[in-house]
């Protein structure tokens, strides 16, 4: 009788450890995969389009015109005049004018944590600002202010090296 108890024993911790580990696979696909790239949340604003960087993969060699940026009004004057006014300096080297880096944007609030930690961990501070567009929330990662353009260009760069793309933004 106890050889057959132990039978019976035996095909029930089976039975019991096949099962258990069905429901451990289960659960392991059903879980999203936290290597995963997730997709970054759609922009709302592309007026601020961010001006191309020498080093950033995908950037042609030829730099594109900032598009925020309003050209200098036109020299009326004869180059000869010699009561000519001296010529403006760009909108971008203006005073006041700042500049500011967005490394990504997130619906999920951890996610946005998770990114100004990193970024903290390579010397960058950054802020996470809530926005909110169309009834949806998202977390964005800003970094700056810069007040030179050079600062920020050579943050973005950094970040590019991380592997983190970036908006450069500017405001008045």
């Amino acid at each position: 009788m106890k050889k057959k108890e132990m039978i019976i024993g035996l095909f029930a911790g089976l039975v019991l450890g096949v099962a258990a580990t069905a429901i451990l696979v289960w659960y392991v696909n059903e879980m999203p995969n936290p290597f995963a790239e997730k997709p970054q949340a759609a922009r709302a604003n592309t007026d601020d389009m961010p001006i191309s960087l020498p080093g950033k993969p995908g950037d042609s060699t030829t730099p594109k015109p900032n598009v925020s940026v309003a050209p200098p009004p036109p020299n009326t004057s004869s180059p000869a005049a010699p009561n000519a006014p001296a010529p403006r300096g760009t909108p971008a080297a203006a005073p006041g004018k700042r500049h500011f880096l967005q490394a990504g944007s997130f619906s999920n609030p951890e996610e946005a944590d998770n990114l100004k930690a990193i970024l903290a961990m390579q010397g960058l501070e950054a802020n996470v600002r809530q926005v909110i567009l169309q009834d949806k929330t998202f977390y964005r990662i800003i970094l700056g202010p810069y007040e030179k353009i050079e600062d920020a260009r050579e943050s973005r760069a950094q970040l590019t090296r991380m592997g983190v793309e970036s908006l450069l933004l500017n405001q008045e």
